[in-house]
């Protein structure tokens, strides 16, 4: 692997890691501060015999890395202590810095002095064992430098790892919290879902790229955490490296990346990390897998800071941004945030009461008097109050969708044998099928639908509100806007936790089989995944599971931005926010997994739901509300500014900029900073968009543009900010609608439209012409590729 990859290491507690092959010596090199001497009185004479050093100021320090060796302006510094030379042979050293004022000595020698850069490295000859190093830093220098190393064997100088170093100095603090160590970027961590805010994250050192920060989050039975790992996917090509250990002493260690564990998992779904991060088991089925190709600098920094015995195993992942999650066994643990009941499961044989006011004895179903519509698949359909429609009184079954499959070999294969850990879900055919999609779901309702003359659709999310019985409590709009909005209502009452035979939820017969799960404490339904449909009550309205077992895919686009459709109904390893009657969940229409499945709407009106939306939207393709571009977070890290080693933190100012939309310019007028009076300074940007840790470079008075942080970088992204923008051109005003149409009033016949990249798309006119326009979203316009013609602007 190479060094393009990100490794971690996690520490929980950690003491002063100290060498057993002598006691009491430490990791680092003591450093000792000295005033200015006489003798340096000008730039040609700042070299002084470290012996002459004179009396220390303040106490000793303990420094772990030479990688950047660092001093005051005001000060001399020397760090003593030994080098571990691991093998005889040929080394090569040099201090690297720019017009560095600095020595570095072995056994009393002058190895490396007043170097500039790394173009005159030393080589010298040394046996195995402990070696005296000093490394001295003189005022008048630029007060930092690197101090690199090349053993026999190796091709690059690199930094001399602290396990290389030690002394009988100061010992180290003993430290309490995380430690972690990153190749690239650790974006945010969470803890129990809820996120860790950045003073309890202390940045400690960088090398070789990697960079290490100490995380205060004391991890504890039941306790999940999640990391949000990015890196620059052009720069690295999408290689991750992960490995986390957690230590209770040396060489003691209570948690440790290991892909085979079942309390490691990851998601590579921004639509499924809001789950993934909140669930203490959501996600779990995306197992970790381990690397193909070791990475020998990263394994060697991990047993650096965990210990040589380390049992644990990194962790491989190929995408540019995901999380990785890391359950600690024990007991569960629930986000603080989640709403609790005043009942107990002292009320488990009371009746349960639903809405309306009525009750049920456990056990027994309560429906209407009505009896239900059978299809030709046995499939039992009941009226949904309040509307013209019926619906599947349970979810559609392994066996309905069977009998479509078996019409449809090209169907996706995944629906027919699945398990969790080695546990089979959706086992028989009167289980409810799983790992279908949104189109898949769509697809079986229209050859139901061919195959019984009769329309059959997806219910819509307004449509579930009502089965469920709380149709009437919702105002009009979105789903977003009333996911979770009611508070204390589940399908079968207002009681928590649920009485025996409420549903098929997360119980212990599925904790007892499936690592990590998320068990209602107290409940038993006797499954431990899936259950047969009708299995348990039905509702007043005659519509069983309409809490848990698979969640159930609606015909409604959660939010305007009509990327991700609504599912409803929790499933068999939720919790109690989850099985909210309000609650929602949104997935993209491609999404499949073993929690999601549907049921369908017999719709006697004839008239497919989704017909009636395109017709609505044909209507109106002339007079679409016009959308605001689509406005990527955009999250600036650092900002510095300058050069020759002197360099000034603007980050404050360049972030005003950015989130302000404002070009400025990277001179001290704008950025309020002159380091380095004189010389040509640059700056440098390191930001966030879209979870991708990215930079740029502007050199001094270059004209900086905000707009390039935000722009799109990939078809989709392109795709994501064109839909439902206007524009004027050639041929007047035009919008890009979500449907891949584009609309006008001087349009004739659907042009159509495309993104292919970035920075490219294609429109096919009316008269069949597709021509290729160039995009440039700094100044939001596009003109034909071939020619720079037919120019069209953004209308704001």
């Amino acid at each position: 692997m190479t060094r393009s990859s990100i490794f971690f290491v996690l520490w929980t507690t950690v003491a002063g890691i100290s060498h057993a092959d002598e006691p009491g010596k430490v990791p680092g090199l003591t450093i000792s501060e000295y005033p200015r001497h006489a003798e340096q009185v000008d730039e040609a004479s700042f070299y002084l015999d470290p012996g002459e050093s004179g009396d220390p100021i303040g106490p000793s320090k303990l420094t772990k890395s030479l990688d950047p060796w660092t001093w005051t302006a005001e000060r001399n510094a020397v760090a003593r202590g030994e080098l571990i030379i691991p093998e005889d042979g040929d080394y090569a050293f040099v201090a690297d810095s720019h017009y560095d004022r600095n020595v570095l000595m072995i056994d009393d020698k002058v190895v490396c002095g007043f170097r500039d850069g790394t173009d005159r490295v030393a080589t010298i000859p040394l046996k195995k064992g402990p070696v005296e190093i000093c490394v001295v830093g003189y005022v008048g220098s630029r007060g930092s430098a690197k101090v690199l190393w090349r053993p026999p064997g190796y091709k690059e100088l690199g930094p001399i790892p602290s396990h290389a170093l030690r002394t009988k100095g100061v010992p180290a603090a003993p430290r309490k919290g995380g430690l972690v160590v990153a190749k690239d970027f650790v974006v945010e961590v969470y803890h129990n879902g809820t996120r860790v805010p950045d003073e309890k994250r202390e940045y400690l050192l960088d090398r070789f790229g990697a960079s290490a920060e100490c995380i205060d989050v004391p991890l504890q039975a039941g306790d999940w955490i999640v990391f949000h790992v990015a890196n620059n996917r052009l720069r690295h090509e999408g290689r991750m490296y992960f490995a986390m250990a957690a230590s209770n002493g040396a060489d003691r260690f209570a948690h440790v990346s290991d892909p085979a564990s079942p309390q490691w998992s990851s998601c590579y779904d921004p639509g499924r990390a809001r789950d993934f991060i909140k669930g203490r088991h959501e996600g779990n089925e995306s197992r970790a897998v381990s690397i193909t190709k070791v990475w020998e600098e990263g394994d060697k920094y991990m047993t650096e800071f965990s210990g040589a015995t380390l049992p644990g195993a990194p962790l491989w992942g190929a995408a540019p941004s995901c999380w990785i999650k890391y359950v600690v066994p024990g007991a569960e643990k629930k986000p603080k945030t989640k709403p609790r009941g005043n009942s107990s499961s002292s009320d488990a044989e009371k009746l349960v009461p639903i809405e309306s006011g009525m009750a049920m004895p456990p056990g027994k179903a309560s429906g209407p008097a009505e009896e239900p519509k059978v299809n030709s698949l046995g499939m039992k359909f009941l009226p949904v109050p309040g509307t013209e429609v019926l619906m599947c009184i349970h979810e559609t079954r392994k066996g309905d969708y069977a009998a479509y499959a078996a019409e449809h070999p090209q169907v996706h294969q995944t629906w027919k044998t699945i398990e969790a850990y080695g546990v089979p879900v959706s086992e028989n055919a009167d289980h409810p099928v799983v790992n279908v999609s949104w189109d898949d779901a769509v697809a079986f309702c229209e050859w139901l639908g061919k195959k019984e003359g009769a329309t059959y659709r997806l219910p819509t999310d307004r449509e579930w509100s009502l089965a469920v019985g709380i149709g009437a409590k919702e105002p009009k709009g979105m789903p977003e806007r009333l996911d979770g909005a009611i508070k204390g209502i589940y399908p079968w009452g207002k009681q928590w936790p649920p009485s025996r035979g409420a549903g098929n939820f997360a119980d212990s017969a599925g904790a007892a089989k499936i690592p990590g799960m998320n068990a209602i404490p107290g409940y038993e339904d006797g499954y431990a995944t899936t259950a047969p449909v009708m299995s348990f009550k039905a509702n007043q309205s005659g519509f069983y599971d309409l809490s848990g077992n698979v969640w159930e895919w609606c015909e409604d686009w959660y939010d305007k931005n009509r990327r991700e459709r609504v599912l409803r109904g929790g499933a068999w390893q939720y919790d109690e926010l989850s099985l909210l009657s309000s609650d929602r969940l949104c997935n993209l229409p491609d999404t499949r997994d073993i929690y999601r499945g549907f049921r369908c709407v017999l719709d006697p009106s004839g008239r497919k739901e989704n017909e009636k939306m395109a017709h609505e939207e044909s209507k109106t393709r002339s007079t679409l509300a016009v959308e605001s571009p689509r406005r990527w977070t955009v999250q600036v890290l650092a900002a510095t500014y300058g050069t020759g080693g002197k360099n000034a933190d603007v980050t404050e100012r360049v972030t005003r900029f950015v989130e302000d939309r404002k070009r400025f310019s990277a001179n001290p007028v704008d950025l309020g900073a002159d380091p380095n009076p004189g010389w040509n300074k640059g700056l440098h940007i390191v930001y966030l968009k879209d979870g991708v840790r990215r930079e740029q470079r502007w050199n001094e008075n270059g004209t900086v543009l905000p707009d390039s942080l935000y722009g799109p970088q990939d078809a989709g992204e392109l795709t994501r900010w064109l839909e439902g923008t206007r524009w004027t051109g050639p041929k007047g005003e035009i919008q890009f609608h979500p449907s891949g149409l584009i609309a006008g009033p001087k349009l004739s016949g659907d042009p159509q439209w495309k993104a292919l990249d970035s920075r490219k798309i294609r429109v096919t006119w009316a008269n069949e012409e597709s021509l290729d326009y160039e995009f440039d979203y700094v100044w939001s316009e596009f003109k034909r590729t071939e020619d720079g013609k037919d120019g069209y602007r953004l209308i704001k």
